[in-house]
């Protein structure tokens, strides 16, 4: 099925952010300001397309780059967390961010979530 995406251009990249899951892997419900805390400190998405122009340089053999392409549609990507355009379209969560603002690239999403609400038990008073 082809998914119907923003056409972007110039030396930009498209990228669809991933949002923090509702429930932990215990099925404690998280409230709604911890969601948005975490999704505040943690910019990491997949990578959906690059603009015509993205990694022109790397491409032309441009040191700027380190001669190669920081990342492909379909990778996942963490950027700064004042960094790209976060807009809405057809109901989903898209940033654009220049190809230079890429600070790296991770094999799944859930690698860089904060740690900002672990649960801690007490186990001192158990015998």
């Amino acid at each position: 099925m082809e998914v119907d995406l923003p056409n972007i251009k110039g030396p930009l990249i498209l990228i669809e952010q991933t949002l923090v899951e509702e429930k932990t892997a215990a099925g404690i419900i998280l409230p709604q300001q911890v969601l948005d805390d975490a999704e505040y400190l943690t910019n990491v998405g997949k990578v959906l397309a690059l603009g015509d122009t993205a990694y022109v340089e790397a491409k032309a053999g441009d040191n700027r780059f380190g001669k190669s392409i920081w990342c492909q549609p379909g990778d996942y990507v963490v950027w700064a967390k004042h960094v790209g355009q976060r807009f809405t379209y057809k109901d989903k969560l898209y940033v654009i961010i220049n190809d230079d603002q890429v600070l790296m690239t991770v094999d799944h999403p859930d690698y860089v979530r904060p740690d900002l609400y672990k649960l801690k038990y007490k186990t001192d008073n158990l015998a």
